[in-house]
C-alpha cells in the first residue's frame, strides 16, 4: 500500500467518524433544546450552546473514525480490506462511541484548573 491509499483510507475513516459524531450532536442538540424549554417554563437559567465545544467534538469524531479505520481496515498484508457497508457502519459507530471514550480519558486524566476568574477550564 502506498502513502496516497493510506491517506485516502484514513480520511474516509475520519469522515465516517464525523458522520457518527454528527448523529451524536443531533441527539445532544435535541436534549439541549428540550432542557432549555423546560428551564424556560420553570423560570430557570438556560444552558448556552458552545460552538467551540462543537468543533472540538467534531475533530475528536474525525480522530476516532480514522483510528477505527486504521484498526479495522488494515492487516499484515499490503492490501487494505474492502470497505463494505458493514465496515462503514462499524466505523460510523466508532465515531459515535469513540468520542465518549476519548472524552472520558481526558476528563479522568487531565486535571481541570480554575483561572483567576473562577471559571473551570477543561472538559466536562
Amino acid at each position: 500500500m502506498n502513502a496516497s491509499e493510506l491517506t485516502l483510507n484514513l480520511l474516509l475513516g475520519g469522515l465516517f467518524g464525523i458522520l457518527g459524531q454528527g448523529i451524536r450532536i443531533v441527539v445532544g442538540l435535541k436534549k439541549l433544546n428540550d432542557s432549555n424549554s423546560a428551564a424556560t417554563a420553570a423560570g430557570q437559567q438556560k444552558d448556552d450552546f458552545s460552538s467551540s465545544r462543537l468543533l472540538v467534538s467534531i475533530f475528536i469524531g474525525f480522530v476516532a473514525g480514522a483510528l477505527a479505520m486504521l484498526v479495522s481496515c488494515f492487516t499484515d498484508t499490503d492490501t487494505p480490506k474492502k470497505i463494505t457497508l458493514q465496515l462503514a457502519i462499524g466505523i460510523i459507530a466508532g465515531g459515535y462511541s469513540g468520542v465518549d471514550f476519548i472524552e472520558g480519558i481526558f476528563n479522568k486524566y487531565i486535571p481541570k484548573t480554575t483561572p483567576a476568574n473562577g471559571q473551570p477550564v477543561g472538559g466536562g
